[in-house]
């Protein structure tokens, strides 16, 4: 082939690719899914059916995915009940989450809507959200504060599989503090969470709560929850056992047989 032929080859390859360019990222930008475009979707959340809002919810996390996100956010904020759940748990399954994925599901924690608050609560423990999780066991709201609990103990046990060591560690720091609120029913929760993580680090933390007279016998309990892991923690339950008298004697020896187990 001569130069001149070579360039003219050139010219003509680039003029095809340059004509292909364009079509090629409208083709990119008119992804579908089900034959309907990520903009069809977004519109079908306004249908007056809350099975096609929730089918739309749907195809946004599953055919978008990232793309959806935004949009997502928006159902979260501004759509009916039924559709701003499903939006939130849409988003939980969108990882890694995007820091306005979070800070939508944070604002959703203090909806006035208490199903939209546990909603987003638990999805914030499904995308290990902890320090926006330990930072609502800070809220002047008590349910804002009982709701964040157990999505921290999720963070450290989601599918049945421990956390990291960092990790477990921020939530049983978070946890502990929450043992000091005023409230008795996130004091309970705590309690419970932090024998269900199952951590030896938990365990300094529960023996410190049985003295409290508002969390001792709880605590009794969830070290017994945790089995051999707060073996340490015998010498603890037989003074607690001592200092409450018979009363307390059948549920500290239930736990000390639990934990003491080959």
């Amino acid at each position: 082939m001569t130069p001149r032929a070579y360039r003219r080859a050139l010219t003509v390859g680039l003029i095809v690719i340059l004509g292909w360019l364009p079509a090629a990222a409208a083709q990119a930008e008119e992804r579908r899914y089900e034959g309907r475009t990520l903009s069809d979707w977004a519109h079908l959340l306004q249908d007056p059916d809350p099975s096609v809002q929730r089918k739309a919810v749907e195809a946004l996390r599953l055919g978008f995915e990232v793309q959806a996100v935004p949009i997502l956010n928006r159902a979260v904020e501004t759509g009916g009940p039924s559709v701003r759940i499903e939006a939130i748990r849409a988003l939980a399954q969108i990882q890694p989450p995007a820091p306005e994925t979070i800070a939508t599901l944070s604002k959703a924690m203090r909806d006035t809507d208490p199903a939209i608050q546990r909603a987003a609560a638990a999805a914030l423990g499904d995308v290990g959200a902890v320090s926006v999780l330990a930072q609502a066991l800070k809220d002047p709201d008590k349910d804002v504060r009982r709701n964040a609990v157990r999505p921290l103990r999720r963070v450290v046990i989601r599918d049945r599989s421990p956390s990291d060591p960092a990790t477990t560690r921020a939530v049983v720091t978070a946890l502990a503090d929450a043992l000091k609120d005023p409230d008795p029913s996130v004091r309970n929760a705590t309690i419970g969470a932090l024998g269900r993580i199952g951590s030896p680090a938990a365990v300094p933390v529960l023996v410190q709560a049985l003295k409290d007279p508002r969390t001792g016998s709880l605590a009794v309990t969830a070290l017994g929850n945790m089995g051999p892991t707060a073996r340490g923690a015998i010498p603890a339950l037989r003074e607690f056992q001592s200092q409450n008298g018979p009363s307390h004697s059948g549920t500290v020896e239930a736990a000390i047989k639990a934990i003491d187990r080959e």
